[in-house]
């Protein structure tokens, strides 16, 4: 049986925060928490970002966008 697709993606804001989203079979978007959530320090953003996609990834098909500039 094919595993399920999550999309993540993140999203940049013109003040330097990022936040990570994800959407489980569908194009509604959640915003994850933590260190994921309106993040200013890329470092310790893209590092979370790495451990939920290894995460993810056990269980899903992942699909990432970085919108961020």
């Amino acid at each position: 049986m094919a595993r399920k697709t999550i999309k993540i993606k993140v999203d940049w804001h013109p003040s330097g925060n990022r936040t990570l989203k994800e959407s489980i079979g569908g194009d509604v978007y959640r915003d994850a928490k933590g260190a994921l959530r309106r993040n200013s320090d890329p470092g310790s953003f893209y590092r979370a970002v790495a451990k939920r996609i290894a995460k993810r990834a056990k269980d899903y098909k992942v699909k990432y966008q970085d919108t961020s500039n």
